[in-house]
């Protein structure tokens, strides 16, 4: 079975976009989204 995760970052008005891809990047790196995608066969 494949399954695909989608995710909505919603940056608040005024965000600086020097931040804009380090927030991105630890988005991808949270382990919650990791699990999610590399579920384990039990």
């Amino acid at each position: 079975m494949e399954m695909q995760i989608k995710m909505d970052i919603h940056l608040p008005p005024g965000f600086p976009e020097k931040y804009r891809k380090a927030v991105i990047r630890a988005a991808g790196l949270c382990t919650v989204k990791r699990t999610l995608a590399n579920t384990p066969e039990i």
